[in-house]
């Protein structure tokens, strides 16, 4: 049941991104979008090999990768222009799971790299730091905006 869950999670955040709704800083937490999806200056297959080594930079391990699709469509359906590469640092992980254990549906931390058909390449996450507000658990406050400094630092460097 959870797999349903991160699934239609999934979809809800990244596909309404890669449409072509950019986000933007909001002017207040309560309007701040709940995906960051930007453009990457690289092809397809520099940006994948440029976001992983910044990810393993950044002291995260990454898990491997899953295409966007992987799952809901016949293998030989999915497209390959759609993957998502997942990471995590134990250590943060663990702390965040000892303050607010439902965090885990947000987990492992995640960026989706897609290409349209026009060659155009996007990169696209979950604003960490807008969706820790869905749990109403101030405790968690610091350590998601420093997991979201630590992904926009990651998106920064992949992108410029």
């Amino acid at each position: 049941m959870m797999k349903i869950w991160k699934i239609l999670l999934a979809t809800l955040l990244l596909l309404p991104g890669y449409a072509g709704a950019e986000s933007e800083p909001a002017t207040n937490e309560e309007n701040e979008a709940m995906t960051i999806s930007l453009d990457s200056p690289y092809d397809f297959d520099e940006t994948v090999q440029t976001l992983r080594s910044v990810i393993e930079a950044h002291n995260f391990r990454t898990f491997p990768d899953r295409f966007l699709e992987q799952g809901l469509i016949d293998e030989l359906s999915v497209n390959q222009r759609q993957l998502s590469i997942r990471f995590c640092n134990f250590n943060k992980l663990y702390e965040a799971l000892k303050m607010e254990p439902r965090l885990g549906v947000l987990l492992p931390c995640a960026i989706t790299v897609m290409e349209n058909e026009d060659g155009d390449v996007k990169l696209v996450t979950a604003n960490i730091k807008a969706m820790s507000r869905l749990f109403d658990n101030d405790q968690i406050s610091d350590l998601m905006t420093e997991l979201q400094d630590s992904y926009e630092a990651i998106l920064e460097e992949v992108t410029f």
